[in-house]
This record gives C-alpha cells, sequence and structure tokens, in this order.
C-alpha cells in the first residue's frame, strides 16, 4: 500500500510535501532504513518535503538515543521549522506558545 501511494503522490508532483511521522512501528534501524529507500525517490529536492518524526520512530529509548531517526530524516527537515534547543517537538507553528 505504501509502494502505491508513493507512486500516487510523485504523480501528482506536488510543489511542497509533508510526511507526518509513524515512519516505522517500533524505531529500529532496518525500519528507517526501508522507509528512506521508499522515500528518497519521491523526496528528491529535500527543501520542498517536510518530514516530522512520530510517536513511533521515537519509540525506543536506545533508537531515540542513538539518533535513528537524525540518521534517516535529518536532511529533510526544514531548518527554518526545526527547534534546535530540544528533541521534540521538530517543528512549532505560528501560535504556539
Amino acid at each position: 500500500r505504501l509502494v502505491r501511494a508513493l507512486e500516487h503522490a510523485r504523480a501528482l508532483a506536488p510543489d511542497y510535501g509533508i510526511v507526518s511521522g509513524d515512519l516505522t512501528a517500533i524505531g529500529i534501524r532496518p525500519e528507517f532504513e526501508r522507509a528512506r529507500e521508499l522515500l528518497a525517490p519521491l523526496v528528491g529536492d529535500a527543501s520542498r518535503w517536510l518530514v516530522i518524526p512520530g510517536n513511533h520512530d521515537r519509540y525506543t529509548v536506545p533508537s531515540d538515543r542513538a539518533g535513528l531517526y537524525e540518521q534517516s530524516f535529518g536532511a529533510w527537515r526544514r531548518a527554518e521549522l526545526a527547534l534546535t534547543e530540544r528533541r521534540t517537538p521538530y517543528a512549532r507553528f505560528f501560535g504556539d506558545l
């Protein structure tokens, strides 16, 4: 299903895309590797995509501490939306306190 959804998204040729997390089930390295493999052809130009981790992408403490999300998708986060002073949330939008 994911492959078909990604093919459909690619065919739409969006100006900007948001992937809103839960790219993994329990946040282990093989899941991140597979998710990146599937998303890479779609994302292409990282400046046109915002990839935000879901709670399952931070599911285990060892994966979180190892920075598996950052290793896989860190380059796809938009710097102007990322909060560097803390690990989560990764994006703050207008109106947040």
